[in-house]
């Protein structure tokens, strides 16, 4: 953070006095390649309690089965539950006297939505198919890329965990709000990817570096680090702005065009570009991604996983 903008140095203080907040629920509000995983596991690390586990879970990913992962089942079977040939721990216990990280909490179910709201106001819960309340130590942080409050509005997410949410708000402002950011992160990012491949970091033009300012960034801090390891594993000396293969430009509102270079035939590189275009048509939402490209969340999450753009 030493060469941060004042934005991020406001941030930093914001997390560290959060941080110190001991159980108080914390909702970080951040646009999709902010880095809210990241700034979760900073809240943990800075607070009572960093000796005990940060437990982490993607709410879209786990889909259908995201009750019994997080609450245990006392059905037989599932995730907590005594039959089976392996016990596996629920994450909610997992996560005692720690921290459980939700990502994209928005994306979660209405009847996980009143298990932990019942979590957040009484500090119990009960497993999938259970009748004894559990008592809950752990500390609950969340995230998510959309607006909360009006999914309240159209009744999609439940107005008392909505509230009880809101006792610890981060708000993360989007990169292109931040472009004294821009190009620290940039050759921070380029230092790193160079080291990791064993080579000597190429050097941004500043022909490269008026194109990193000049671009609106819908990916945030994620979409500017893939174009660094890009540029890092395929230049040699100087970065151009071509070597950096951002989007062009576009008016707000200009639907988005992917054109795919002539001769390419890779269908995992072709994969990858209409990804990152849907992306960048949705601001990082994925459930409005997912249903564009006419696939389910879980899939869309395993494709962005197995890419590494999540």
């Amino acid at each position: 953070m030493a060469e941060s903008g004042p934005a991020l140095l406001r941030l930093s203080d914001l997390i560290r006095r959060i941080a110190a907040a001991g159980r108080a629920p914390v909702l970080i509000e951040a646009e999709w390649g902010s880095g809210s995983g990241a700034i979760a596991r900073a809240i943990h690390d800075q607070s009572p309690r960093s000796s005990a586990p940060f437990i982490a879970a993607t709410c879209a990913a786990l889909a259908d089965h995201l009750e019994d992962e997080l609450f245990g089942s006392d059905r037989g079977g599932g995730r907590g539950s005594d039959s089976g040939s392996e016990k596996r721990t629920a994450l909610i216990d997992a996560a005692a006297g720690g921290t459980l990280f939700l990502d994209e909490v928005a994306e979660v179910p209405a009847v996980v939505q009143a298990k932990l709201a019942r979590v957040l106001d009484h500090a119990v819960f009960r497993r999938c198919g259970g009748s004894t309340d559990l008592v809950s130590d752990a500390r609950l942080v969340v995230a998510t890329s959309h607006d909360l409050a009006a999914a309240v509005e159209a009744g999609r997410f439940r107005a008392d965990l909505y509230h009880l949410l809101r006792s610890a708000v981060v708000t993360v402002p989007p990169l292109r709000s931040r472009p004294e950011d821009v190009l620290p992160f940039a050759e921070a990012e380029l230092a790193r990817c160079a080291k990791r491949i064993g080579k000597d970091a190429p050097k941004l033009s500043s022909r490269a570096k008026d194109a990193l300012l000049a671009h609106r960034w819908p990916g945030n801090e994620r979409e500017l680090a893939l174009a660094m390891e890009r540029a890092a594993i395929l230049t040699e000396v100087d970065i151009t702005p071509e070597d950096l293969s951002l989007a062009e430009p576009r008016a707000d509102g200009e639907p988005g065009a992917l054109v795919i270079p002539p001769g390419e035939r890779n269908l995992a590189v072709i994969e990858t570009m209409v990804l990152r275009a849907v992306l960048r048509e949705t601001g990082g939402q994925k459930t409005r991604a997912s249903e564009l490209l006419g696939i389910n969340r879980t899939t869309l999450y395993n494709k962005l996983r197995a890419m590494g753009l999540r």
